[in-house]
């Protein structure tokens, strides 16, 4: 599976809505290109949709960084997925991208 909103998808898999075995990589709509970035999105989230879970998600997301399971297309083409259907899809072509302004 493929995961669609960092925050959503990582909540989900700490909370065990999503077992993290059936995950191949999440393309987050995030610009986070320096651990400082990194660690201001954790704040943020952390006191809003991480509530309760903070650590956890904190931890879960170092470590699918560090396997290379998040993407970022919002950096490299200017894309964010839509994801208004749903937060997971089974491939690539299930997709609908968004142009995000400069």
């Amino acid at each position: 599976m493929i995961g669609l909103s960092l925050s959503t998808c990582i909540y989900q898999l700490v909370r065990g809505t999503v077992r993290f075995e059936e995950v191949d990589k999440i393309i987050s709509g995030t610009r986070c290109e320096s651990p400082i970035q990194w660690e201001k999105l954790f704040e943020i989230y952390g006191k809003s949709c991480w509530r309760g879970s903070a650590t956890s998600c904190q931890m879960l997301t170092l470590m699918c960084l560090e396997r290379n399971m998040i993407e970022q297309p919002r950096i490299t083409r200017g894309l964010v997925p839509k994801i208004s259907n749903a937060v997971w899809v089974n491939s690539e072509k299930k997709i609908e991208w968004m142009k995000v302004p400069d």
